[in-house]
C-alpha cells in the first residue's frame, strides 16, 4: 500500500509539475498577448495618423490643383489679351505707316511748293527790276 500511495504521490507531484508548466505556458502567453496588444495599439494609432496624413494631404492636393486651374485660366485670359493687343499693335502700326506716308507727301508737296515759291520770288524780283526801269524810262516823258 505504501508502495500504492508512494506511485499515487509520485502521479500528483507529475500532475502538479504539468499544471505548474503549463501556467508559465499561460504567463508567457498572456505576456506574449498584452505585448501583442500594445504593439496592435501602436500600429493602430500609426494607421489613424497616417490616415489624417492622407486626408489633409488631399486637402492641400485639391487646393493645390484649384490654383493651377486658377493660374491656367489666367493663363488663357492673358493669352486671348494678348492676341488683342498684337492685333491693336499691327492696327496702330498700319494707321502710323498710313500717317508716315501722308507726311511724307506733304513733305514732298511743302518741298515742291518751297521750290515755286524761291522761283516765284525771283520773277518777282525781276518783275520788280522791270518795273523800275519802266518807272524811270516813263519818268523821262514827265512834263
Amino acid at each position: 500500500m505504501q508502495a500504492h500511495t508512494k506511485k499515487a504521490v509520485d502521479v500528483i507531484q507529475s500532475i502538479v509539475d504539468v499544471i505548474s508548466d503549463i501556467d508559465q505556458i499561460m504567463v508567457a502567453i498572456a505576456s506574449s498577448v498584452e505585448e501583442q496588444t500594445s504593439v496592435t495599439n501602436e500600429i493602430s494609432s500609426n494607421i489613424s495618423m497616417t490616415a489624417d496624413n492622407a486626408r489633409q494631404l488631399n486637402t492641400k492636393i485639391k487646393s493645390n490643383i484649384e490654383a493651377v486651374r486658377q493660374v491656367a485660366s489666367t493663363i488663357d485670359a492673358t493669352a486671348s489679351e494678348s492676341a488683342v493687343i498684337q492685333k491693336d499693335v499691327r492696327n496702330t502700326t498700319r494707321g502710323v505707316e498710313e500717317v508716315l506716308n501722308y507726311v511724307s507727301l506733304a513733305n514732298e508737296s511743302v518741298k515742291d511748293s518751297a521750290s515755286r515759291i524761291e522761283e516765284i520770288q525771283t520773277r518777282a524780283d525781276e518783275l520788280a527790276a522791270l518795273a523800275e526801269d519802266l518807272k524811270k524810262a516813263i519818268h523821262i516823258f514827265r512834263v
